[in-house]
């Protein structure tokens, strides 16, 4: 396919602490003042995994602090990453010029790509925000790994998010997207600094899904 410069975007957060879960799902659940949305596309917002609460969606998975396992292995710590927030989309000019079916295709394998890369039941929630000028796919992973949290295995490093933003990219190539310069900062740029860059005027734009895709990641399986 002939280079477009359209680039697949994948941007991660750790959420450490309960003050900073609930300042996110405040804002992904847009129950706080949010400067670059648009209160009348507020309706073309989705819950795709989950409730309308993100937060009680994260807390329904977290192990109770200082439980352990059957052999022993302390499942959550007092310093433990409670989950990690994602926010998946893709360059505003590649929204302007692709078809309703890419749209939708887009949204389907950015859902199939965070569950094959952190495992369906780690999903807490997941939500398409269409109010802001670029459409994006947000949400809440909970890390736990056999049973305990562990962050580590999925965001130990730049190598770490560096060979998942290119696993993302390859799964979106035939709809003209593709990574960007390996290495690069805004390649490592945090998701809620990126929010930003969502507000930059292009058109308006929805990806057509029914309302909800799925209510219970279990129902995956």
């Amino acid at each position: 396919m002939t280079d477009t410069g359209h680039y697949a975007i994948y941007r991660i957060e750790k959420i450490s602490t309960p003050g900073s879960l609930a300042a996110s799902s405040q804002h992904m659940a847009r129950t706080r003042p949010t400067p670059n949305a648009d209160p009348k596309r507020r309706d073309r917002n989705r819950v795709l995994v989950g409730s309308e609460d993100p937060e009680a969606d994260v807390r329904a998975l977290l192990p109770e602090l200082g439980s352990r396992t059957d052999d022993g292995r302390l499942r959550r710590r007092a310093n433990s990453v409670l989950a990690i927030e994602v926010l998946l989309t893709a360059s505003p000019e590649w929204w302007q010029s692709s078809s309703a079916e890419q749209r939708r295709e887009w949204l389907d394998r950015s859902v199939e790509y965070l569950a094959e890369a952190y495992g369906r039941e780690n999903i807490a929630h997941l939500r398409l925000h269409q109010d802001e000028r670029t459409p994006h796919l947000t949400g809440f992973i909970v890390p736990l790994d056999d049973g305990c949290l562990n962050a580590r295995r999925w965001t130990g490093g730049r190598a770490a998010l560096a060979a998942q933003q290119t696993a993302y990219a390859a799964a979106l190539t035939d709809l003209g997207l593709r990574r960007g310069v390996e290495g690069s900062p805004a390649q490592h740029e945090r998701v809620q600094r990126h929010y930003g860059a969502l507000a930059r005027p292009v058109a308006e734009i929805d990806v057509e899904r029914p309302p909800r895709l799925l209510l219970d990641p279990a129902a995956w399986a």
